[in-house]
């Protein structure tokens, strides 16, 4: 984006949490810690989302809008973030 950004290429960055695809089917822990993260999307919401983005330009794109908050906090309070994100894996394990 910032390299090419300038010459009319937009470039877009799709950042979902869960979706419904068989990749979040399953007992794994990290299939467990998609699911309990939030609401599992289908395929044609994010889609959506997409669509939105890229006709608006947006870089980020961010199909569950909770993400946005857990940015900010990653990037304001990165140990504060770590541990609470190391909590709950460590919950999803001991299911």
């Amino acid at each position: 984006a910032v390299t090419h950004g300038g010459r009319g290429v937009h470039i877009a960055c799709l950042c979902p949490m869960g979706v419904n695809t068989p990749m979040v089917h399953g007992d794994h822990v990290a299939l467990r810690s998609v699911r309990a993260g939030g609401r599992v999307l289908e395929a044609e919401e994010v889609a959506d989302a997409c669509m939105k983005a890229i006709a608006e330009r947006r870089f980020l794109i961010l199909p569950h809008a909770e993400v946005a908050g857990f940015q900010v906090r990653k990037a304001s309070d990165p140990d504060g973030w770590l541990k609470a994100m190391r909590a709950f894996q460590d919950k999803l394990e001991k299911k």
